[in-house]
Protein backbone atom coordinates (compact mmCIF):
# COMPACT_ATOMS: atom_id res chain seq x y z
CA UNK A 1 0.00 0.00 0.00
CA UNK A 2 1.21 3.76 -0.93
CA UNK A 3 0.68 6.14 1.52
CA UNK A 4 2.14 9.52 -0.23
CA UNK A 5 2.79 12.83 1.72
CA UNK A 6 2.96 15.72 -0.61
CA UNK A 7 3.97 19.49 1.40
CA UNK A 8 5.97 22.17 0.52
CA UNK A 9 8.80 21.44 1.46
CA UNK A 10 10.34 18.63 3.29
CA UNK A 11 13.95 20.64 3.98
CA UNK A 12 11.90 23.17 6.06
CA UNK A 13 12.13 22.47 9.49
CA UNK A 14 8.19 22.46 10.53
CA UNK A 15 7.29 20.35 7.76
CA UNK A 16 9.88 17.87 8.12
CA UNK A 17 8.95 17.63 11.80
CA UNK A 18 4.95 17.53 10.58
CA UNK A 19 6.21 14.48 8.36
CA UNK A 20 8.55 12.96 10.02
CA UNK A 21 6.19 12.75 13.45
CA UNK A 22 3.32 11.02 11.42
CA UNK A 23 5.54 8.54 9.53
CA UNK A 24 7.06 7.52 13.21
CA UNK A 25 3.15 7.32 14.41
CA UNK A 26 2.01 5.39 11.74
CA UNK A 27 4.72 2.93 11.65
CA UNK A 28 4.03 1.95 15.26
CA UNK A 29 0.66 1.12 14.37
CA UNK A 30 1.57 -0.15 10.67
CA UNK A 31 4.57 -1.45 10.30
CA UNK A 32 4.31 -2.40 6.68
CA UNK A 33 3.65 0.80 5.20
CA UNK A 34 5.59 2.49 2.37
CA UNK A 35 6.20 6.03 2.93
CA UNK A 36 6.96 8.39 0.26
CA UNK A 37 7.15 12.32 0.43
CA UNK A 38 7.03 14.81 -2.00
CA UNK A 39 7.91 18.15 -2.04
CA UNK A 40 6.11 20.80 -3.40
CA UNK A 41 7.72 23.84 -3.75
CA UNK A 42 5.65 25.39 -6.58
CA UNK A 43 2.94 25.54 -3.57
CA UNK A 44 2.64 26.69 -0.28
CA UNK A 45 1.64 25.42 2.34
CA UNK A 46 0.55 22.24 1.52
CA UNK A 47 0.35 19.24 3.62
CA UNK A 48 -1.83 16.94 1.98
CA UNK A 49 -2.21 12.79 3.06
CA UNK A 50 -2.83 9.68 -0.06
CA UNK A 51 -3.57 6.62 0.38
CA UNK A 52 -3.31 4.26 -2.82
CA UNK A 53 -4.06 7.82 -4.61
CA UNK A 54 -6.76 8.40 -2.44
CA UNK A 55 -6.88 11.95 -0.53
CA UNK A 56 -7.10 11.73 3.21
CA UNK A 57 -6.26 14.63 4.96
CA UNK A 58 -5.91 18.22 3.26
CA UNK A 59 -4.11 21.14 5.26
CA UNK A 60 -5.34 22.79 1.88
CA UNK A 61 -9.11 22.44 2.41
CA UNK A 62 -9.02 23.00 6.20
CA UNK A 63 -7.59 19.33 7.70
CA UNK A 64 -4.63 21.66 8.85
CA UNK A 65 -1.85 19.53 10.25
CA UNK A 66 -1.91 16.48 11.96
CA UNK A 67 -1.62 17.98 15.09
CA UNK A 68 -4.20 15.26 17.43
CA UNK A 69 -5.68 12.35 17.87
CA UNK A 70 -8.80 12.98 15.97
CA UNK A 71 -7.00 13.68 12.63
CA UNK A 72 -4.66 11.02 13.64
CA UNK A 73 -7.47 8.62 14.06
CA UNK A 74 -9.01 9.58 10.29
CA UNK A 75 -5.84 8.66 8.46
CA UNK A 76 -5.10 5.65 10.77
CA UNK A 77 -8.77 4.81 9.63
CA UNK A 78 -8.19 5.16 5.81
CA UNK A 79 -5.51 2.85 6.04
CA UNK A 80 -7.00 -0.22 8.09
CA UNK A 81 -10.18 0.44 5.03
CA UNK A 82 -7.39 0.33 2.46
CA UNK A 83 -6.05 -2.35 3.97
CA UNK A 84 -9.29 -4.36 4.00
CA UNK A 85 -9.79 -3.44 0.67
CA UNK A 86 -6.74 -4.80 -0.52
CA UNK A 87 -7.97 -8.28 1.71
CA UNK A 88 -4.85 -7.97 4.32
Amino acid sequence: MDLVYETTDLNLPLFLFQYEKLQVDLQDQFSDLEFEGIPTPQRSGLFEVEINGKLVHSKKNGDGHVDNEEKLDKICNAVEAALKEAGN
